[in-house]
C-alpha cells in the first residue's frame, strides 16, 4: 500500500517539546526527574491534566487542580509557573515546516494530531494552515493515547 499521508504530532515534533520545559522545571526545584509526568499519569483520566487536554478545563481552572493532584503524591509545583514555560517553548521548528512543505508538495496529505489545550493566544491554531488536517484534543474531547483519537484524522480527512 503507497503512502498517502503523514501525521505528526505538534508538541516536541514541529514546536519545541513541552516534556523539556517540565524537565528543566523539575530540575530546578529539585523534584525526581519525570515527577509532572508521574503525576499526569497516576491522576489517569480524571486528573487536571487529561481533563484539561480534552478540554474540560480552562487554564485558570486547571491551576488549582493540577496542584493538588501533585500534591497528592508529595509533589509541589507552581503550576501557572510551569505552564508559563510550556507556552515559551512551543515555538515552530523552521525544519518541520520545510518538511511539511515538501511533503504537501510531493502530494502526500499531511495531518496534525495533538493533544493540546485552550490559551488565550492563537497556541497551536496557528499552525492549523500548514495541514490538510488538523486534529486537536480539546476540540474532538479525546486526548492521546486514546486509540478512538486516531479516528478523528481518517474522519477529518474525508
Amino acid at each position: 500500500m503507497p503512502v498517502r499521508a503523514v501525521i505528526f504530532d505538534l508538541g516536541g515534533v514541529v514546536i519545541g517539546s513541552p516534556l523539556h520545559a517540565i524537565a528543566a522545571y523539575e530540575r530546578e526545584l529539585g523534584l525526581d526527574p519525570n515527577a509532572v509526568n508521574h503525576t499526569v499519569v497516576r491522576s489517569g483520566p480524571t486528573g487536571a491534566w487529561s481533563r484539561l487536554e480534552r478540554g474540560e478545563l480552562e487554564l485558570e481552572e486547571f491551576y488549582p487542580l493540577f496542584e493538588s493532584d501533585c500534591r497528592t503524591l508529595g509533589v509541589v509545583i507552581d503550576a501557572r509557573e510551569m505552564m508559563r514555560r510550556v507556552a515559551e517553548i512551543a515555538v515552530p521548528r523552521p525544519a518541520m515546516l520545510e518538511a511539511i512543505r515538501r511533503l504537501r508538495a510531493g502530494g502526500l496529505r499531511v495531518a496534525a494530531l495533538t493533544n493540546n489545550w485552550i490559551t488565550e493566544d492563537a497556541g497551536t491554531g496557528a499552525l492549523r494552515a500548514v495541514f490538510d488536517v488538523f486534529v486537536e484534543s480539546i476540540a474532538v474531547g479525546l486526548r492521546k493515547p486514546d486509540p478512538r483519537i486516531y479516528g478523528s484524522c481518517a474522519a477529518s480527512s474525508t
